[in-house]
Protein backbone atom coordinates (compact mmCIF):
# COMPACT_ATOMS: atom_id res chain seq x y z
CA UNK A 1 0.00 0.00 0.00
CA UNK A 2 1.37 3.45 -0.86
CA UNK A 3 2.02 5.75 2.04
CA UNK A 4 1.13 9.42 2.14
CA UNK A 5 4.08 11.76 1.74
CA UNK A 6 5.26 13.24 5.01
CA UNK A 7 4.62 16.98 5.32
CA UNK A 8 7.16 18.77 7.48
CA UNK A 9 7.87 22.39 8.25
CA UNK A 10 10.65 22.18 5.62
CA UNK A 11 8.20 21.10 2.88
CA UNK A 12 7.68 23.37 -0.14
CA UNK A 13 5.34 26.30 0.55
CA UNK A 14 2.55 24.95 -1.68
CA UNK A 15 2.56 21.56 0.06
CA UNK A 16 2.77 23.05 3.52
CA UNK A 17 -0.04 25.54 2.82
CA UNK A 18 -2.44 22.68 2.10
CA UNK A 19 -1.54 20.87 5.34
CA UNK A 20 -2.82 23.60 7.67
CA UNK A 21 -6.50 23.51 8.72
CA UNK A 22 -9.04 25.98 7.34
CA UNK A 23 -12.57 26.78 8.47
CA UNK A 24 -14.98 28.31 5.97
CA UNK A 25 -18.53 29.27 6.85
CA UNK A 26 -21.21 31.75 5.89
CA UNK A 27 -21.36 34.93 7.97
CA UNK A 28 -24.83 36.51 7.87
CA UNK A 29 -23.57 39.75 9.45
CA UNK A 30 -20.96 40.25 6.73
CA UNK A 31 -23.06 38.65 3.98
CA UNK A 32 -19.94 36.78 2.89
CA UNK A 33 -17.99 33.61 3.54
CA UNK A 34 -15.67 33.89 6.51
CA UNK A 35 -12.36 32.04 6.37
CA UNK A 36 -10.42 31.26 9.55
CA UNK A 37 -6.83 30.05 9.67
CA UNK A 38 -6.58 28.65 13.21
CA UNK A 39 -2.87 27.77 13.03
CA UNK A 40 -2.00 31.41 12.37
CA UNK A 41 -3.68 33.16 15.31
CA UNK A 42 -7.14 32.68 13.80
CA UNK A 43 -6.40 34.99 10.88
CA UNK A 44 -9.70 35.82 9.18
CA UNK A 45 -10.58 36.62 5.58
CA UNK A 46 -13.83 37.29 3.72
CA UNK A 47 -14.92 36.16 0.27
CA UNK A 48 -18.07 36.33 -1.83
CA UNK A 49 -18.09 32.66 -2.86
CA UNK A 50 -16.94 29.42 -1.26
CA UNK A 51 -14.46 28.86 -4.12
CA UNK A 52 -12.97 32.32 -3.59
CA UNK A 53 -12.76 31.61 0.14
CA UNK A 54 -10.88 28.36 -0.43
CA UNK A 55 -8.48 30.04 -2.86
CA UNK A 56 -7.94 32.96 -0.49
CA UNK A 57 -7.14 30.55 2.35
CA UNK A 58 -4.48 28.80 0.27
CA UNK A 59 -2.91 32.08 -0.83
CA UNK A 60 -2.99 33.48 2.71
CA UNK A 61 -1.31 30.34 4.05
CA UNK A 62 1.43 30.59 1.43
CA UNK A 63 2.00 34.29 2.18
CA UNK A 64 2.09 33.69 5.93
CA UNK A 65 4.53 30.79 5.54
CA UNK A 66 6.81 32.96 3.38
CA UNK A 67 6.68 35.82 5.90
CA UNK A 68 7.42 33.46 8.80
CA UNK A 69 10.35 31.93 6.94
CA UNK A 70 11.72 35.30 5.76
CA UNK A 71 11.70 36.58 9.35
CA UNK A 72 12.98 33.34 10.91
CA UNK A 73 9.76 32.92 12.90
CA UNK A 74 8.83 29.44 14.08
CA UNK A 75 6.05 28.01 11.92
CA UNK A 76 3.05 26.44 13.65
CA UNK A 77 3.11 22.65 13.80
CA UNK A 78 1.35 20.83 10.98
CA UNK A 79 -1.49 18.42 11.55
Amino acid sequence: MPTEPQVTLDSPVETLAEAYPVSIYWDNDENAFLVELPSFNNTQLHALTWAQAAAAARIAHMLLINVYRANSYTLPEVG
